[in-house]
């Protein structure tokens, strides 16, 4: 028996949110379809869409940067019709400089026709922390903890 599309998106999500909590690469790979694009917001971060080979290699280089991630999903929407589920949720972790770190995210997901791959995600998120923890991090790797 199969599941319909608006539950399988829904787990699907659930599942992406959960690979991000482990802030281990393979883990969210394993959920991109091959023609995924990847889109962080807002544009004022000046980040670049990357496909999955992109997204792996600046992943990988972030991935030793925080542990102790936890994420929380707070409300969620979904268009069946479009594919496409929306959910805000939050980050806490320990960075990699042993400091306490949060953020605040929407994502947007679209799915491939079963639901069960992501095509595309679009992840915005709050820019003022984001750009202290990326100087957070280049003092890190500055320290040799990266």
């Amino acid at each position: 028996m199969s599941i319909d599309l608006g539950t399988a998106m829904r787990e699907t999500s659930n599942a992406f949110l959960a690979a991000f909590a482990t802030w281990k690469t393979e883990p969210i790979m394993a959920l991109r379809a091959p023609e995924c694009v990847h889109d962080m917001l807002p544009a004022s971060l000046n980040r670049p869409s990357k496909n999955n080979e992109q997204f792996r290699a600046y992943f990988n280089g972030v991935e030793r940067a925080m542990h102790d991630v936890k994420m929380e999903m707070h409300d969620y929407f979904a268009s069946v019709e479009d594919r496409r589920a929306w959910f805000h949720s939050t980050l806490t972790a320990t960075a990699v400089d042993g400091e306490a770190y949060d953020n605040e995210y929407m994502f947007v997901l679209t799915f491939d026709e079963e639901g069960r791959k992501v095509t595309r995600v679009l992840e915005m998120l709050d820019s003022v922390k984001t750009q202290a923890i990326y100087a957070r991090l280049a003092k890190a790797r500055e320290k040799g903890l990266l």
